[in-house]
């Protein structure tokens, strides 16, 4: 409400709060009519920022969860760049407020462009925006159909962002407008949970039927970041102790890891994904300790 830029909507989805958050905000909305709120059983980030897409009037979309902040400014530069770099997809640098309330000021790297411009040789996605941090058109979201997928509870921004990629590129502001506030029970940072984690790899299969309607070019290199994932987390799994657990998610991403055997980059994990793909408990033991 404190921003310089003045003429917004602003979206507000309660998500099954349990104490006095609801009646504050109806009070809010009824001071301000830029201030809608909608009021919804706990569902997660993904349905609650799905129902401010599909509630907002407005040309282009921000996101900011609640203990996230932006600088006074940021609608108003990130608009007026938008335009001028006639960009439907931009993004300005993110600094972090740690738990103890200082800030990591972070060494940006501005890149822009297309997906594979944030892809490392190793298969991994790196982008240097957060999504407390991003400025998108609306009409590129609605004509295109791109919406968070519910129920996915790890990395279900980065699901989002490759739909988006395969219908634009990304642009940038090179400064820090927006901060994310880290704590330690979020869902990157608390303790591993193969149900959620789940969610790294799934993405890739919601995404696929984007990248074969847009940049179908692209469906090796995409095969080679999913795959990746795959391994990677079957192999988390591993090294936690969870065999069990891990020897079904095998059965689960056998077609992943069978690419991965062939396409992967390092040597080593090509041969550990074929030694894990042969369910055996006693191999999996094995392997976490060399």
């Amino acid at each position: 409400l404190s921003q310089e830029y003045s003429y917004f909507e602003l979206l507000v989805v309660d998500d099954g709060s349990k104490d006095d958050t609801l009646k504050c905000l109806n009070q809010y909305a009824l001071a301000d009519k830029r201030i809608k709120v909608f009021s919804q059983t706990n569902q997660g980030v993904s349905v609650a920022r799905n129902i401010g897409l599909d509630n907002a009037k407005g040309e282009y979309i921000a996101f900011l969860d609640s203990d996230d902040l932006w600088d006074r400014n940021y609608l108003q530069v990130m608009v007026k760049e938008a335009i001028a770099q006639q960009s439907s997809f931009i993004y300005c640098g993110t600094d972090i407020i740690n738990i103890d309330g200082s800030i990591s000021y972070k060494d940006n790297n501005y890149g822009k462009g297309n997906l594979f411009n944030f892809v490392t040789n190793n298969n991994e996605i790196r982008l240097p925006f957060l999504t407390c941090g991003i400025l998108i058109k609306k009409s590129i979201l609605d004509d295109n159909n791109i919406r968070f997928d519910a129920g996915i509870e790890i990395m279900e921004d980065i699901g989002f962002y490759l739909k988006l990629f395969m219908v634009t590129e990304v642009s940038c502001v090179q400064k820090s407008m927006s901060y994310y506030s880290k704590h330690p029970n979020s869902a990157t940072t608390s303790s591993f949970n193969p149900q959620k984690w789940r969610g790294s790899v799934e993405i890739f299969r919601y995404a696929e039927p984007f990248v074969r309607k847009y940049k179908s070019e692209w469906i090796n290199r995409y095969y080679k970041m999913w795959d990746y994932y795959a391994y990677r987390f079957v192999w988390s799994t591993i090294k936690r102790g969870m065999y069990n657990c891990a020897i079904k998610l095998v059965d689960d991403y056998a077609g992943n890891l069978e690419r991965f055997t062939k396409n992967g980059t390092k040597v080593n994990d090509r041969i550990k994904c074929s030694l894990l793909l042969r369910r055996k408990k006693f191999i999996l033991k094995i392997l976490t300790k060399i």
